[in-house]
Order: structure tokens, then sequence, then C-alpha cells
């Protein structure tokens, strides 16, 4: 399961809502790809269900899956409040997002429906979103401090914590044909398997596995027949001809007393870093009209001058002082072709350098520029 090691690392906080809405317009102006983040399923599972008498397979529009997903959509609308822990093969730091090839760790998504606040923590890194601002923080003492609601840096969790969502949106892809869905149902519960293909353009295979929605998957939804809430989720990629297990649903809760202080509290020992509403400011000297290859060397030649001033934009997802910090001095070795490798927008840029300190640093770093003033931005690879 090496491929499963995340090549792409956007340590820093990758995308909050707006950077989520812009994804989404940078997707609807290439219909060569619909990059959908999702969840998905294990093989062993798929076995079962393979071996079960009740079983139906269902690629109509008018497929029961559908009605099984509109219910649960319909009662998560009821719901008060949802404590779900997910085991994924992730690393304790590394955005939610991103899959490795390790043991699995516990992810905690806690959600007051409320009054719509929410945490979501593992063991090296935490999100809060308390009605007005986000905070993100790695558990080594940095901090980003966000208006408005992160729900993108939550990754594939992000769905999880608006499931009527994400039930709609299943419901979506079947009616528009674009997954193939299984039912099972035994006397306590309806057991759904959904297969997608990954989503991208994937000119080579760097970011295919780097994540559920840039690789082939299925994922299985068990919803109590009673209740008609979802009680369990198990994901698989499909990797060397057999579907891997990469997270499963350790418990989910739904309804039970939340401490609402401890939901949104957070450490105060962290120098926080403010990261406004991240919007993007223009900038004509990083323009989405020049290629990826040259925004690179514009960064490059800004921080090797120590003059962040001209490029400070390209750091919206970071931080200008950390950035600056840890490249002012630099001297650019080489800046290779950009290639794709998931979603359209993002470009993929290979280069060398040698930092102020003398160590020499490798990047693939990931760029973007689907934001409202059509400024290249850092997205990755640091």
């Amino acid at each position: 399961m090496n491929d499963l090691i995340p090549k792409i690392k956007p340590n820093a906080p990758s995308s909050l809502k707006s950077n989520v809405m812009n994804r989404v317009k940078c997707e609807n102006k290439r219909a060569q790809v619909k990059f959908i983040r999702r969840v998905a399923t294990i093989a062993a599972v798929v076995a079962l269900l393979v071996s079960l008498p009740i079983a139906i397979s269902l690629k109509s529009s008018a497929s029961p899956s559908t009605h099984v997903f509109e219910d649960a959509a319909t009662m998560f609308g009821r719901v008060k409040t949802m404590k779900v822990v997910m085991m994924m093969r992730a690393l304790p730091n590394d955005n939610f997002e991103n899959l490795a090839a390790v043991d699995y760790i516990d992810n905690t998504l806690q959600k007051s429906f409320t009054d719509g606040h929410w945490r979501l923590e593992k063991s090296g890194r935490a999100l809060v979103y308390n009605g007005s601002e986000s905070y993100i923080w790695m558990k080594n003492g940095i901090g980003w401090k966000y208006r408005g609601e992160a729900i993108g840096a939550a990754g594939i969790f992000g769905l999880l914590l608006n499931p009527e969502q994400l039930m709609n949106k299943e419901i979506e892809l079947a009616e528009g044909d674009k997954s193939k869905t299984n039912m099972v149902k035994t006397d306590s519960t309806i057991i759904l398997s959904v297969i997608s293909s990954a989503k991208g353009i994937f000119e080579t295979d760097y970011g295919r596995n780097a994540s559920i929605g840039t690789s082939d998957n299925r994922r299985i939804y068990t919803f109590d027949r009673k209740s008609k809430l979802l009680n369990n989720i198990e994901v698989a990629i499909y990797y060397k001809g057999k579907y891997q297990t990469v997270m499963k649903t350790k418990s989910i809760e739904y309804n039970q007393p939340v401490d609402e202080v401890a939901l949104v509290s957070k450490p105060a020992n962290i120098k926080w870093i403010d990261m406004g509403d991240g919007a993007v400011s223009k900038n004509n000297y990083l323009s989405g009209n020049i290629l990826p290859e040259e925004a690179v060397k514009r960064i490059f030649s800004a921080m090797e001058k120590r003059d962040g001033e001209p490029v400070k934009e390209a750091f919206n997802e970071y931080g200008y002082d950390m950035m600056t910090q840890m490249w002012y001095g630099l001297k650019v070795v080489s800046v290779s072709k950009s290639f794709h490798s998931g979603p359209a927008c993002l470009y993929f840029v290979p280069c060398k350098v040698i930092l102020a300190n003398g160590k020499k640093k490798s990047y693939t770093l990931c760029l973007r520029h689907d934001n409202d003033n059509n400024v290249w931005v850092l997205d990755g690879g640091i």
C-alpha cells in the first residue's frame, strides 16, 4: 500500500468555505472533471454482500437506493447532536483529507446541530468552528484562525458535518448514473454499497490515491431500518487489483448531551495566524494568465530578494509571515514543467531550492488560480 503515502502535502489548513466554492467554480469551467469528495467502502464487506440472499443491483433513477438516502436525509434533519469516531489510515499531523500507508488513527467529529458548532480532531491536528470563527491547529503549536466556517479544511469529514447533503449527493449520483449501487436488506439494517471512479485529470499518478476522491473507491452505508439513520460507513480504494480498507466507523452516536464549552475549546499556548476570511486580493504580478511555472519562478525570485510583498497573495493558505521566515534568502536550483494529477484546477510544479541555511529542498508545489481575482496561490506541497 505504499502508493497510499500522500505525495501531496498541504500542511497548512487547505481551503475554507470560500475556497471550496472556488473549487466548484473551477470544476464547472472544465467539463472533463467533477471532483466530488465523498465516503467509500471495504472489500471484505462487499464480499459478504455478494453472498447474502436479498441483494438488488441498482442503476436506474428510480432505484430503491434513492429512497433509502431520502429517508436518511429526512431523519438527519431531526438530529440535534452527532458524534462520529472514524478510523482512518492517515498521518496525525496531515490534512484530514489525506491518506497514508500507516495503521488506523481515530478521527473524532462532534457537532451540535442546534447552534452549528462542531469539532474535528485527531492526535496531531484539530479543527473547531464556534459559529463565527474557525480555528485549526497542529499539536506542535502551529495554529490558524479564520472568519467563517472552514468546512473545506475538514476534507472528507466535511460531508459528515452536513449528513443531509451527503445523502442528497448520493441521490444525485445514483440518479445521474455516476455511480453503481447495490442494496442488501436484513431484519435490522439496509446496507448500500456504492462504487465510483477517481475524479480528475491524471497526466501522472502523482496525486492518485492521495485521497478518497482521487481514488477508484467503494463506500458502504449501513442504515438502521427502524430509525432510518446511518449507523456505519466503511471505506476502501481499489489498489493492485483489490479493494483495500482505508476508513471505517468506530462508533456513531446521535442526540447525546454535548459539553458546549469543551466542544469549541482551543489551546491557550498557541500564537494564532489570522487568515481573515481567506479571500485572495487582486495581484496582476501573479495573474492566472501566466503559466504555473512562471508563477513559481516569480514567487522564488521575491523570496531570494527578501521582498515578499509582490507575491504575498500566493501565501494566502499558509500565512505570509510563516512562508517568508521559511523561504527568505533561498536560491533556486530548478523549476520543472507543471502537470495535472487530480482536480483540473490544481497544477503541480516540481522544483528544487537551497534554503538560506544551506539546506537543499525538493518540492512538488501545488498551485491554483480559481479564486475570484484569478491569482496564483500555493495550495500544497510545502
